[in-house]
């Protein structure tokens, strides 16, 4: 007996993979098919043989030091929208937060940690509704160890179910957990099924209406990583973003030997980027949705500006997005066409990677509505957009934001604890969209004007996308 368990001994050494290995594919670099310079943004367009698209543009990764300069790479293939439900986005949301969590196929939560720790990076799960990723942010010496997570991650995502519950778990462990200082007592408390949503909802940063308790039908392990391959292989949008000071050429080599071999999309567009890098679509992009679907969402109305935001125009953009809904909301309302109308500042890319205000900044509208009811609802927010330049945001229209912006103002002299208790509910309930009342200060009648305008004129990416609502 001590005999053979002196020869399984080796083997059983070796059955785990050790935290400072990845076992990884022998790799053949692809070819590139296309690459060009856009020397008005300093971006290097890179588009691999398998139709993933790389932007790499150099930033100044230390402001004391202008020529410690850096490497930004986004990594994103282009797509066309599919007939993701809701309930598949909210699960492809909670597996790109979850897979770092429980590990890659050959590495476990924990030895991922110490791989990560042992050459100094760090690896943060990304996602949105139609796009999902990670960012990685490493040293020059550590690039390829970089790429060779990223790989692992995009390709062979764990599929242990024990590990991806046990993540789950501490979601809902994290957020039980009492405060020393907490002596409100609830009225009742809450259920699971409470629990689960309200704690998704923070991490995930969701939408109060697109994660509820009926969600957590389709959160289980098989189907959230079936998503996740899917959402990578097939190639909704892909973004990654890795930190360090790199040299072009070597980055260049290392995306045909990883990314390069990541599958092949089905779903190319036929789009081609402008000069300026927007995509030359109609203002209006109706796309099919299912004959059998209940109800219709207008999806994303994308209005972006492309150009640097000068302080306080942040602010002006909310307040716009507050207005114009109020707007929208009311004409909808008045043809019986939808109830539910969203309108929100789209936070858009750093342009330098270096200033906060240095930010490309646009508007989502999300629309609710019965499927005949799609070219009404079309309609209308095409006459809104048309509106806004007869009809601007005037400062009266304003004045409701404003003034909630000078009451909180004066809640965040008194406390700071409570201002930021107050700025984080604001994310999260919708209620109030301004930050400071030193942004409220700008939102002038002519400012208000020039937005306005500027969302209604614009030419830059606008696209109308129509999804059925889930009725699984």
């Amino acid at each position: 007996m001590r005999l053979l368990l002196f020869c399984l001994l080796p083997a059983l050494a070796f059955a785990q993979p050790a935290a400072d290995t990845l076992r990884l594919p022998k790799l053949t670099p692809v070819a590139i098919a296309e690459r060009q310079f856009q020397a008005e943004f300093g971006v290097t367009y890179v588009t691999l043989a398998n139709g993933l698209q790389v932007a790499l543009r150099p930033v100044t990764g230390n402001t004391t030091n202008p020529a410690d300069s850096s490497v930004y790479i986004k990594l994103e293939r282009l797509y066309q929208p599919t007939a993701y439900s809701g309930r598949d986005l909210t699960t492809l949301r909670i597996a790109s937060y979850l897979v770092r969590k429980s590990g890659v196929a050959n590495l476990n939560a924990r030895q991922l940690e110490s791989y990560l720790k042992s050459r100094r990076m760090y690896m943060t799960p990304t996602g949105n509704r139609l796009s999902t990723g990670v960012d990685l942010q490493t040293g020059k010496s550590q690039l390829e160890a970089a790429f060779q997570v990223l790989h692992a991650f995009v390709t062979q995502p764990s599929a242990d179910t024990s590990a991806y519950r046990a993540a789950l778990t501490g979601l809902i462990a994290g957020y039980r957990r009492p405060a020393t200082n907490v002596t409100i007592r609830r009225a009742r408390e809450p259920s699971l099924e409470e629990i689960v949503s309200d704690t998704l909802r923070h991490v995930l940063n969701c939408p109060a209406d697109q994660l509820t308790a009926d969600n957590l039908a389709d959160i289980s392990p098989g189907r959230a990583y079936a998503l996740f391959r899917e959402a990578y292989g097939n190639a909704n949008q892909i973004r990654c973003t890795i930190a360090g000071n790199f040299e072009l050429e070597a980055v260049i080599r290392l995306l045909q030997q990883y990314p390069g071999n990541w599958p092949s999309s089905t779903k190319k567009t036929r789009l081609k980027l402008r000069d300026d890098c927007s995509f030359p679509v109609s203002r209006l992009q109706k796309v099919s949705y299912l004959p059998k679907a209940g109800s219709a969402v207008v999806s994303e109305v994308l209005l972006t500006t492309y150009r640097t935001v000068v302080p306080g125009e942040t602010n002006l953009v909310d307040v716009f997005a507050r207005v114009f809904q109020k707007r929208l909301s009311e004409r909808l309302k008045q043809g019986g066409l939808s109830n539910q109308v969203l309108v929100a500042r789209q936070p858009g890319g750093i342009v330098n990677g270096v200033s906060r205000q240095n930010r490309r900044v646009g508007v989502l509208v999300k629309v609710t509505c019965q499927p005949e009811q799609v070219n009404g609802v079309k309609a209308v927010l095409g006459t809104e957009l048309k509106r806004l330049l007869q009809e601007p945001i005037t400062d009266a229209e304003a004045e409701p934001y404003k003034a909630r912006a000078a009451q909180n103002e004066a809640y965040a002299n008194q406390s700071g604890y409570f201002w930021n208790l107050l700025l984080w509910t604001s994310i999260y309930a919708g209620d109030w969209p301004m930050q400071s009342n030193t942004g409220a200060k700008v939102a002038t009648a002519k400012h208000l004007q020039d937005t306005a305008r500027r969302f209604a004129t614009t030419r830059d990416v606008i696209s109308l996308t129509f999804l059925p609502e889930s009725r699984r």
